[in-house]
């Protein structure tokens, strides 16, 4: 069981594993507009913290 800490704490306690759980905190949050954005989920069993980054590739255009 997993709990969004950063951007915000939202209260909600996702009950899948890692991988379904950031796909799930993705779509809560898509509604924010936000394309690119790093998240920290918190395993409420055993306390550990874990940060992610999620990218956007379809709209993320970088120039050089």
């Amino acid at each position: 069981m997993y709990k969004l800490i950063e951007p915000f704490e939202n209260g909600k306690i996702y009950k899948k594993d890692k991988k379904d759980t950031i796909k799930d905190i993705y779509r809560d949050l898509r509604y924010f507009n936000t394309k690119n954005i790093k998240i920290t989920i918190k395993d409420i069993k055993t306390g550990s913290e874990y940060s992610y980054f999620i990218i956007d590739k379809k709209n993320n255009k970088i120039k050089i």
